[in-house]
């Protein structure tokens, strides 16, 4: 079943990952989500042949910007955020 609208991080623990794969072609919006699954969402993105980009600035980011297509982090961003992006600016 397609995931549609606001998806919580409890909800998406709930979820497989092929609901990931056939959600509409506008991604529902993720809230309260951990490292882990935002790691998860970018990995379900590319899977259906998105490109993905992930602005994080955090040291819980790091997964998803070492795992998105291009991770960009601001320069008040955490080193190791820093270090995980392919863009800091």
């Amino acid at each position: 079943m397609p995931l549609e609208g606001v998806l919580t991080g409890s909800q998406l623990n709930d979820s497989v990952n092929e609901a990931l794969w056939h959600s509409p072609n506008a991604p529902p919006s993720f809230a309260e989500v951990d490292p882990n699954q935002k790691e998860r969402i970018i990995l379900a993105l590319q899977k259906t042949r998105h490109v993905v980009g992930y602005m994080g600035d955090g040291i819980n980011d790091a997964p998803a910007l070492h795992a998105a297509d291009v991770g960009i982090s601001v320069d008040t961003a955490v080193d190791v955020a820093k270090e995980a992006a392919d863009l800091s600016c």
